[in-house]
């Protein structure tokens, strides 16, 4: 294939030749303009435009992220603020302070008396689950004859 390329090659006058290298080389620039520029120009415009959609969608999405942590701090807050409230009702209608109050997770807590008459710890208990924390597991032990216990419970929803 070669040697016959050559020979029409050299067949044709240089005029001929001049008109064919020339054709060859526009030929070749078409290309590398139809196949690679012009590609390259319309993925640049189409970013140009996809990119302030983008910017767009990014702002809503940083909208409602915020919003979404406003509601998970206000809502930590309200449930710490009921859970105080329900607390120190019940320690005043049963007339006891717990010895310590842990939070756990999701909406739980765990309440510890040292040492309490069995039944302020029922009257506490039962306030609680009135205020809508009921006693989801409690440990108590008998102290002495007197009465006394020591009560751990978890009260939660």
């Amino acid at each position: 294939m070669n040697d016959s390329m050559r020979q029409y090659w050299n067949g044709l006058s240089a005029r001929e030749r001049l008109t064919v290298g020339g054709g060859a080389v526009l030929l070749g620039l078409m290309l590398l303009y139809a196949l690679l520029w012009q590609p390259l120009l319309d993925g640049r415009s189409r970013m140009q435009k996809l990119l302030p959609r983008q910017q767009q969608t990014l702002r809503q999405v940083q909208q409602l992220v915020g919003q979404i942590q406003a509601q998970q701090s206000g809502a930590a807050t309200g449930l710490r603020l009921e859970r105080d409230s329900a607390l120190g009702q019940a320690s005043a209608s049963a007339a006891v302070s717990p010895s310590s109050v842990q939070p756990l997770a999701g909406e739980r807590i765990k309440v510890t008396f040292d040492q309490v008459q069995f039944g302020q710890w029922a009257k506490f208990a039962a306030a609680m689950q009135s205020s809508g924390w009921p006693v989801l597991t409690a440990e108590i032990a008998a102290l002495d004859r007197t009465g006394k216990v020591r009560a751990s419970a978890e009260f939660g929803r």
